[in-house]
């Protein structure tokens, strides 16, 4: 389900493009990564400082009742993740969150919510939701999930080079070289991202492969 203007724009993304397919192959892989039910992607408003429903994947009709929800930040586990930075585990605290009709109501039983991050600014939040009873993630599971919110806001940090390509593309013309910066910032998140075994990097290079096609667009 694709989504409409409004919402993304709260990721500088536009409607029907690539940025937007890779964004939810990195959900997608998320709720994989931990055996989730669902999972869901929240793009900072920055108009009005909340978390808003982008988009989800595992259930569209959950998608279709959650898309558009605001979460303030700070409140319950994924707006406590947007204000810490840092990944939060547990019990779905947020009452304020309508839950599909075919859940009747009820909110996950567990939950992993992890911070994305274009450079040091946080752009949104991932989660991932199970309703089983019992169900609980491992640490190695949720490390997994953190990376891989990490990359989807590398996702967005590109959305956001590309939109703005016009201003680096004259630049460079100028000085003949790519800012050294920014390209050794990269290669120190990708070297930090791809530490772990062999079922994390297979993970991560899938999505990689997916931000590589971005980059040559």
């Amino acid at each position: 389900m694709s989504m409409d203007n409004r919402l993304a724009g709260v990721l500088d993304l536009q409607t029907e493009q690539a940025h937007e397919d890779a964004l939810r192959v990195a959900l997608e892989l998320g709720i994989g990564s931990v055996g989730a039910d669902e999972g869901s992607l929240l793009g900072l408003d920055e108009s009005t400082g909340d978390l808003v429903f982008v988009m989800t994947a595992g259930d569209m009709l959950s998608e279709s009742v959650l898309r558009g929800q605001h979460v303030p930040v700070g409140q319950g586990l994924t707006g406590l993740a947007a204000l810490t930075g840092e990944v939060q585990v547990g019990v779905p605290t947020d009452p304020s969150v309508l839950q599909p009709e075919h859940r009747d109501g009820t909110s996950p039983r567990f939950l992993i919510a992890a911070p994305m991050f274009a450079g040091k600014q946080l752009v949104g939040v991932l989660t991932a939701a199970t309703y089983s009873p019992g169900r609980r993630f491992s640490e190695d599971q949720t490390r997994t999930f953190g990376r891989i919110a990490a990359l989807a806001g590398i996702v967005v940090a590109e959305r956001r080079r590309t939109r703005d390509g016009a201003e680096l593309r004259a630049s460079a013309s100028v000085t003949g070289t790519a800012d050294p910066g920014l390209s050794l910032q990269v290669a120190e998140t990708l070297q930090r991202l791809t530490r772990g075994d062999d079922s994390r990097l297979r993970v991560l290079l899938e999505l990689m492969q997916q931000i590589e096609y971005l980059a040559a667009r």
